[in-house]
């Protein structure tokens, strides 16, 4: 029978925020914290793996028996790893049937909710695709200049319009999910079918005016829901 994992990819080192998949964020859980327990609040999701260069993940979630800490080499915890390496060896830790749906529940994304990873899931399955990324909506490229090798200001492709009704929609990878079978060769490739997820409910974690932006929503989310 086939079953659906979702890995957090979590090591220690980080260089635009340091320590910040285990660093507290907003006065309450780190961010691999979050995406952990997200994982676990989707009750379609067999075992959440926490993956982290140490011998053990500093945190667990009691007895919870769908966690797993899953340690990665050296070689896979640089900050030039490829996430597909680290993909494939969690794979190969936990073999299965090739129907199995894997995920990816990065912690940088702290405005992630479980209803984003159901929606990737029933993608996976209603439409039996062979990967799903999560996107959210960015500048079209028909709107943007570039600078020529002489320092002029060109039009970035062959299209360009200063009309926002006549550029095209473009997106970007946001990280809230990705969501592939297991016998998927390019787990993580293009094309995809796209999560389109809202700005409103999405938060990157790059650098340090990101996590300040992060906090500020997430309490504000906490204030919200006090009043409600």
């Amino acid at each position: 029978m086939s079953a659906i994992y979702a890995l957090v990819p979590a090591k220690y080192r980080s260089t635009g925020i340091p320590g910040k998949n285990w660093r507290p964020l907003a006065g309450g859980l780190a961010p691999a914290q979050r995406a952990t327990n997200c994982a676990l609040a989707v009750t379609e999701i067999d075992l959440v793996i926490v993956s982290t260069e140490g011998d053990e993940a500093p945190w667990t979630v009691g007895n919870e028996p769908r966690v797993r800490h899953l340690k990665r080499s050296r070689e896979l915890a640089q900050d030039n790893t490829p996430m597909l390496a680290v993909v494939q060896a969690a794979m190969l830790s936990y073999p299965g049937e090739p129907d199995d749906i894997w995920l990816i529940v990065q912690p940088t994304q702290p405005l992630r909710e479980p209803k984003h990873i159901q929606q990737a899931i029933a993608m996976m399955r209603d439409r039996r695709c062979s990967r799903v990324v999560s996107v959210t909506p960015t500048e079209s490229p028909d709107k943007l200049l570039r600078l020529n090798d002489v320092g002029m200001l060109v039009q970035w492709g062959e299209r360009y319009t200063e009309r926002r009704q006549d550029a095209r929609p473009a997106f970007r990878r946001d990280g809230t999910v990705y969501a592939w079978y297991r016998d998927d060769d390019h787990p993580l490739g293009l094309p995809a079918i796209p999560l389109i997820i809202p700005p409103e409910e999405t938060c990157p974690l790059d650098t340090m005016a990101d996590w300040a932006e992060a906090e500020r929503r997430l309490h504000e989310l906490e204030y919200l829901g006090a009043r409600s």
